[in-house]
């Protein structure tokens, strides 16, 4: 009883003072050039360069939601886009997590596939706009922009042929759910509840990348012969004019994306000092490999946000999650199968 009415409505306040705290000591720190202690220093990059940005977009799409919503009084419900449509813009502009959060706001009542492709589009995202905050690292906006737009858009190009025909939409909604509520939120509601999310976002991946870290320096010290799994994508990489450092460098990358996400990869690549040298095909096609959000502790994290969000019904998006995770590790490697064939 204590804990409910004294310490729960402050937690979301701690989290947010917390990990605000924490990155502002890592910006300013890097502002003034002072070094980083040797070890974490991907994780400490991460906080000092990359998350200040993400966390400032998820105060503007707070403000954005609360704007369209609440001034021009518009919702997916009043929209006459198709569901594959709206979940397209809304993965870009907000991201898996929050487009799973923004759903479940709506109360709206899905099919099996409806949720196979939310699953698919939401993973295959660059996780929002936010995405442009990684531009910190040299990589150039449009750049982030056009690859966060291109892989979610392949996912739906793909999937067209099994698209079954049918008249209207599947989606359908909770009874009364279409009815506006009187008591309209106020900005501050919106801007805390994006604020919270990205804290939270933040410090799930400040622990996943720390954990790269470990691993990837324990990985190094012990005997175990890796190069049968790097062997083959180091080749190829060669092979379509990848420089031998460039085609190593891109090769771990991927790996530490499939493994940890793609923010710990992106820095690699950007203190590798390599992205420069790359053309701009290179370049794009280093980003496709990337920038999707899908890896093994985003398969993690969002399957926890889903039981978080769902609870019972959770369920009925568990259990095709798996198949969503692999299709979407698989399709950012088509453009590279397809510049080959037109290399060669």
């Amino acid at each position: 009883m204590f804990y409910r009415h004294h310490l729960k409505p402050y937690i979301p306040l701690m989290q947010v003072l917390t990990v605000s705290a924490i990155v502002t000591v890592f910006y300013l720190k890097n502002q003034f050039s002072v070094n980083f202690p040797i070890n974490f220093q991907i994780t400490q990059q991460f906080l000092s360069e990359i998350a200040p940005g993400a966390l400032l977009i998820c105060l503007l799409l707070g403000f954005g939601h609360y704007f369209i919503n609440q001034r021009l009084n518009y919702s997916v419900k009043t929209s006459k886009l198709s569901l594959c449509q709206k979940v397209f813009g809304l993965s870009f502009f907000l991201g898996c997590s929050n487009l799973l959060l923004f759903l479940k706001a709506e109360k709206l009542k899905l099919t099996q596939r409806d949720r196979y492709m939310i699953l698919l589009i939401g993973l295959s995202s660059a996780g929002g706009i936010s995405c442009v905050s990684m531009s910190a690292l040299g990589i150039p906006v449009y750049q982030l922009l056009l690859a966060s737009l291109v892989m979610p858009l392949a996912i739906i190009i793909l999937n067209v042929p099994f698209k079954r025909e049918k008249s209207g939409s599947s989606v359908n909604y909770a009874v009364g759910s279409i009815q506006q509520s009187k008591t309209r939120k106020k900005l501050s509601d919106y801007l805390s509840q994006y604020l919270v999310g990205g804290c939270k976002l933040t410090a799930n991946k400040t622990i996943t990348i720390m954990f790269f870290e470990v691993l990837k320096g324990s990985v190094y010290k012990s005997d175990i012969d890796w190069s049968y799994v790097t062997h083959y994508p180091h080749l190829l990489l060669k092979d379509l004019g990848f420089s031998a450092q460039a085609a190593e460098v891109i090769t771990q990358a991927w790996i530490a994306k499939t493994v940890a996400n793609r923010e710990a990869a992106l820095i690699d690549v950007a203190n590798a000092g390599i992205y420069d040298e790359l053309t701009l095909i290179q370049q794009m096609l280093t980003l496709s490999l990337l920038i999707n959000i899908a890896s093994v502790s985003a398969f993690i994290v969002v399957g926890l946000n889903i039981m978080a969000l769902f609870g019972k019904q959770a369920n009925q998006y568990l259990k095709i999650l798996p198949i969503a995770f692999f299709i979407v590790n698989i399709v950012p490697i088509l453009p590279v199968g397809v510049y080959s064939l037109l290399y060669w």
